[in-house]
Order: structure tokens, then sequence, then C-alpha cells
């Protein structure tokens, strides 16, 4: 043998050696599937709790709820929805996210009287809630409120904004309005109601009927199922047990703008309803301006103002890494709810930043936090928010997280204060 074809022979076991240790120093070192890894954000970022489970639970004490709580969202901060969850009682900290993959398309959930179900819409964005844009389609959905949950039909196509019927045991009841464009209930398709049997493994969806044939109502049925309400352009309410009585009253506080109307869940004043209005430089009720959307109020059947919320002070919200000048230009609340527990409510923060963006300022309106209100003591505790605060690339975007709805066990016993909405 030459010399050079011993020295290439030499180096080829050379290299071979080296690739075999090689491989074997990568694969002892790599992490292996046990490993856990970080939990990823779905979108342009990633949740992160402002509380722990166990300050959640000293929350809910505080205005008479039980040992139990769930929490349940949309995660919008991509270019599709995800139906998220948390259970606080899992005494998980900080608690646990968890998705259900099943649900396509999610949008305003709300969890059953029970705690153990969620019903959502399903469709384009412009044709799920109040403010529908006419002619767009729209599915109701339930589920149970588990991660490998298979989502049920409820109606297809001409279905919006769903809601539980509160005082309701041993099965669910599901009511939908058929059209939801501002001011349905002028005539604007019905206002159905259908109830699902749960006594079996599957749940069985009965034959929907008409709860109120005038016009779509998307903010509930009271507990004593005598009112409906619904928002879109204005607030109403209507009393169902006055059969004369066609249409609704008007609650908008001074005939402001207004939406996001949610129907109380209070047994002794169920003729309240929460909403949000446009701003109100005049008559304010809190003694100062305020701008759209930064009150939550409460409006009982003769359109009496009972109770309203201020944001949270607008300091709490800056960030250091934002862009300047300038990086912050206003706070307001979204989508509240009032809960299934009297006392309690859930709203995200909408907050407008500006970002520097090639030489150049762009707005981002993120409903950047999730918060959950005692309405009986007017306090409030921050849940959720971003890890960080980035530029979607999208101008005037409005993702983020959408639609809290926060269910909360109602202990035995419980006994209402007659005197709080007064």
């Amino acid at each position: 043998m030459s010399i050079n074809a011993l020295n290439q022979t030499v180096l080829k076991k050379t290299y071979t050696i080296f690739a075999f240790f090689l491989l074997f120093f990568l694969s002892t070192c790599s992490p292996s599937k046990s490993v856990t890894q970080p939990v990823q954000s779905i979108g342009i970022f990633k949740p992160v709790f402002s509380t722990s489970a166990d300050s959640v639970k000293k929350f809910i004490a505080a205005g008479n709820g039980g040992t139990h709580a769930k929490l349940v969202y949309v995660d919008f901060t991509s270019s599709t929805r995800t139906l998220c969850y948390v259970d606080f009682s899992e005494n998980a900290n900080p608690p646990i996210i968890h998705t259900i993959a099943q649900a396509k398309d999610p949008a305003v959930p709300v969890i059953s009287p029970d705690g153990n179900w969620v019903t959502y819409a399903s469709g384009p964005v412009e044709g799920i809630e109040a403010g529908q844009v006419a002619g767009t389609k729209s599915s109701v959905y339930v589920c149970r409120l588990e991660e490998t949950a298979q989502p049920i039909l409820v109606a297809a196509d001409s279905a919006r904004e769903p809601r539980f019927m509160q005082n309701v045991s041993g099965k669910l009841t599901i009511i939908y309005p058929t059209e939801a464009p501002n001011r349905a209930w002028e005539g604007h398709g019905a206002t159905m109601k259908v109830d699902v049997d749960i006594s079996g493994t599957s749940p069985i969806v009965g034959q929907p009927q008409i709860l109120c044939g005038y016009g779509g109502y998307t903010g509930g049925l009271s507990w004593d199922s005598r009112y409906l309400c619904g928002g879109g352009d204005s607030v109403a309410m209507l009393d169902l047990s006055n059969t004369a009585k066609t249409q609704p009253n008007i609650l908008s506080w001074h005939h402001i703008q207004s939406c996001n109307a949610s129907i109380s869940s209070s047994r002794l004043f169920s003729n309240t309803m929460m909403y949000l209005n446009f701003g109100d430089n005049s008559t304010s009720p809190f003694g100062k301006p305020y701008s759209m959307w930064q009150a939550v109020l409460i409006s009982n059947y003769s359109g009496a103002l009972v109770k309203g919320f201020l944001c949270p002070d607008s300091g709490k919200f800056t960030y250091s890494i934002e862009s300047t000048p300038p990086s912050f230009q206003g706070v307001k609340w979204h989508h509240c709810e009032w809960s299934n527990h009297p006392y309690f409510a859930a709203a995200t923060i909408n907050i407008n930043r500006v970002f520097s963006v090639n030489s150049g300022y762009e707005h981002s309106q993120y409903q950047e936090r999730i918060y959950v209100l005692n309405i009986k003591d007017s306090t409030y505790l921050e849940i959720l928010r971003p890890d960080t605060i980035k530029y979607s690339g999208i101008p005037e975007d409005n993702s983020g997280f959408y639609w809290p709805w926060f269910w909360v066990e109602v202990p035995a016993g419980f006994s209402e204060d007659p005197s709080w909405l007064k």
C-alpha cells in the first residue's frame, strides 16, 4: 500500500470515530421527551398570570363566593381563535391555561350554571355577536369544559352570542338570537331557546323554540326568566311578563351610544343589566368626565343608573420597553360580562399603544388584560396579562384576550344582600 493510500485509510477511520463520539455526545446532552418544555405563546405574545390561584380564591371568598372558580376566554393573538379555560380549583401556581382544540373559530363563550359546560358561537368575527353584519353566518355549539371535549352543534348558520338559562338544573337550556345587527330588537330575527339533555354519555340537543319573536336579544335572560336584554348601538331590556308590550325599554344612560349588554344574575334585582357606553362629559355619575368604554355601568328596567365602575388608573399599564413619544394613549374596559354569581363579573382591559415602526408610529389596540370584578364592593383583580408588548404588524389591530366569562361557585345557603343594588 502506498503512503498516500495509507494516509487516506487512517483519515477515514479518524472521521468515523469522531462522528461516532459526536453523535453519542449530542444524544446524551439533548433534552429527552420527558423534559418539560416552556409554555409557547399562541400568537404575538404569551399570556402570563398576574396573580396566583390562592389570590383568586381569597378574592371570591371576600365576595361570598364558594371555593371553586373557572375562567373561559378566547385567545385571539394570532390569525385563528383558540378557546381557553382556567380551573382555579386545580391549586396550580401559576394556574394552568387549558385549550379545547376541537372548538373551531370560537367566540363569546359562556360557562353553564353548574360550571361543567361551555357554549359559544363559531363563525366570522363580523357575524357572531351584537352588531352583526347582515348576511354573515354563525353557529352555536356546546361542549364540556375539558381539553378533549367534542363540541356538539346546537344551531347552524343563524345563531349568535349564546347564553345559558340561569335557573335550570338537570339539563342545559341555551338562548341565542337568530340575527344580531345593531338594535336587533326592532324586528330583526327572533330569540330562541333550546334544551340540551345531558343525562347520557353524549348531549342530545332538542328542538329550538321561540322565546321572543319580536327580535334578537344578545345579553341573556334574567334569573327569574322575566327580562331579556340586548345591545348594539344602544342597550335595551324587555319584560316578557308584559305580553302587550313587544318593544323594550331603552336603558342607555342619557341616551349615549352603548353596547356590551349582559343580564344580571341577581336573584333579587333581576331587572338590572351591565353595559358600556361611549362616554359622558357633562352628566357623568362619577363627578368627572369619562371617555368611551371607561366605565362599566349597571342600569335597571326603568333606566335608572344604579352602579358604575371606572377603569383602573391608567398609570399601571405603562411599560418601560414601549416606544416614546408617545407610548400610551388610553385605557378602557371591553367585553364586560356578569357572572353566574350575583356579586361578580369579568371584563377585558383594552389599551391603545403607539409603537415606533419604520421611522413612524402605529397604533395597536389590544384586549391586553383580563380582570374579574367584585361588583358589590367595587374591587378588581387582574388575572391575565401578556408577557411583553409587541407590535403585531397590523395597524389598528384589535387582537388579544377576548370575551372572558367568570364562573364562581355559589355556596349552599347563599343569601343575597337585599340592598346592594338599590
